[in-house]
C-alpha cells in the first residue's frame, strides 16, 4: 500500500523529483489510504530539558540542521509528527526524540525524550519563542 501511496502522489505532481525527502518520507508512512503531511518544524523555541535546564533557545533550520547555543547542534529529520534530532557537544553525542503537536514540540505533559549516548537522560519539550530573535 505504502508503493501506491507514493505512485498517486508522484502521478499528481507529475514527476517524484519535486517531491522533497521529508515529504516523500512523510507521505510512505501511515496507513492504508491517509496520507499526512510532515509537521516541519523549522523556527526558534524555548526548549525545556526537564529536570536539568530551563529555557534555553534551540533554531531548527530548514537546511536540515538544528542548534542550541553552547550546546548540541546537529541535523534534524521528521516522519508524520516523529522529530528526531542528533548531535553532539563536548565529546558526548545527543539524540532527541519527540511526537510534535501543532507548533509546539511536546507539553509539560507530555515531553519527548533526550539519550545521551545511547542511554536515556532527560525528557524535554519546546515552545514557540517569544522574543525578537524567533522572527
Amino acid at each position: 500500500m505504502k508503493v501506491r501511496i507514493l505512485k498517486a502522489v508522484a502521478v499528481l505532481v507529475g514527476s517524484t523529483a519535486l517531491i522533497s525527502p521529508i515529504a516523500a518520507t512523510g507521505y510512505a508512512v501511515g496507513t492504508a489510504g491517509a496520507a499526512t503531511v510532515p509537521v516541519s518544524p523549522v523556527g526558534t523555541y524555548n526548549v525545556t530539558v526537564v529536570g536539568k535546564i530551563s529555557q534555553v533557545d534551540m533554531t531548527i533550520k530548514s537546511n536540515g540542521r538544528f542548534n542550541i547555543p553552547g550546546g548540541p547542534s546537529g541535523t534534524w529529520t521528521e516522519t508524520n509528527n516523529l522529530l528526531q534530532l542528533t548531535g553532539a557537544v563536548g565529546g558526548y553525542s545527543y539524540v532527541f526524540v519527540i511526537h510534535q503537536k501543532g507548533v509546539n514540540l511536546g507539553s509539560a505533559a507530555k515531553p519527548g525524550t533526550i539519550k545521551l549516548n545511547s542511554k536515556y537522560w532527560a525528557n524535554w519539550y519546546g515552545v514557540p519563542a517569544t522574543h525578537p530573535a524567533a522572527t
